[in-house]
């Protein structure tokens, strides 16, 4: 393995500024980072919703493989675990896209490590990497320490430990918001503020306090990601309502309807009636 002379990584904000001198530095953008620690060791982070835009500017700014000095061997590690919500017609988009594109991204990629979130979204996110027939080693996993020893490069944790920090000081307060409803997401029924902030690694004062200074709360965060949740499947899947309510915590079909009224100013049934007619008329 090639190694590299870095301690950390440089942040830049222009794709092309990226791509003409990749190694060393970390693409910040608002919706990904992409960073490139060393000759044979890339790698990105996404977080939030990837849409169609997302994807575009993934494809655009993944030319940098292409730069004379990355190795001919090497591995990357791709971090979707703070992806929120993966949208059907973006994955679907990102296939697509990406069979054209495969040749150029499989020359010299040996191995993959893919985090995604556990649950549905995840599921999606790893099918839409499997469905681009890429043939090298590849390993899905939900724990970041995972993807790193399957890896097996010596700079892996440094690398992935300095992109993330450099995402989270240009995030701020969102990247804390990310992360809170990456977790409710996989926890509708069962979340509560005290095992919210365990699993953010602070304490349940702290998060209240920050909350708090943000002008939202717990319970408000907690309703988004339901309702969000609600939208995802009524939109996307053939599940009847009241199994909807129960899965997402809004406990029956009356009672998400109502929700939905107040949020959305639809009911269920008209929200799944709308947004499919919209979905399927573009």
């Amino acid at each position: 393995m090639v190694g590299s002379p870095f301690e950390s990584l440089a942040p830049v904000h222009d794709v092309d500024e990226f791509r003409a001198s990749p190694v060393g530095r970390c693409l910040i953008t608002a919706s990904f980072a992409m960073w490139c620690y060393a000759p044979d060791l890339q790698g990105a982070i996404l977080w939030g919703t990837p849409d169609e835009r997302t994807i575009a500017e993934l494809f655009d700014a993944g030319r940098y493989i292409e730069h004379r000095a990355i190795a001919a061997r090497r591995c990357t590690l791709t971090d979707c675990s703070g992806v929120e919500r993966a949208d059907l017609d973006a994955v679907s988009r990102f296939v697509a896209a990406s069979r054209d594109r495969i040749a150029g991204w499989r020359r010299g990629l040996d191995r993959q490590a893919l985090v995604v979130p556990p649950g549905q979204d995840g599921i999606m996110v790893t099918g839409a990497l499997t469905m681009t027939g890429m043939q090298h080693a590849l390993r899905v996993v939900h724990d970041v320490a995972d993807a790193i020893a399957f890896l097996d490069h010596p700079g892996a944790a440094t690398a992935h430990a300095a992109a993330s920090a450099l995402v989270t000081a240009h995030r701020g307060a969102p990247a804390m918001l990310a992360r809170l409803r990456a977790h409710l997401a996989r926890n509708l029924n069962l979340a509560t503020i005290e095992s919210s902030a365990a699993a953010l690694g602070t304490s349940t004062r702290t998060l209240q306090r920050e909350l708090q200074r943000l002008a939202t709360s717990f319970s408000e965060q907690l309703r988004h990601v339901r309702i969000a949740t609600a939208e995802q499947l009524l939109v996307h899947s053939d599940l009847k309502i009241e199994s909807i309510a129960t899965q997402v915590g809004l406990g029956t079909a009356s009672r998400m309807s109502a929700v939905l009224q107040r949020d959305l100013h639809m009911t269920a049934s008209e929200l799944r009636a709308a947004r499919r007619l919209d979905r399927y008329s573009r």
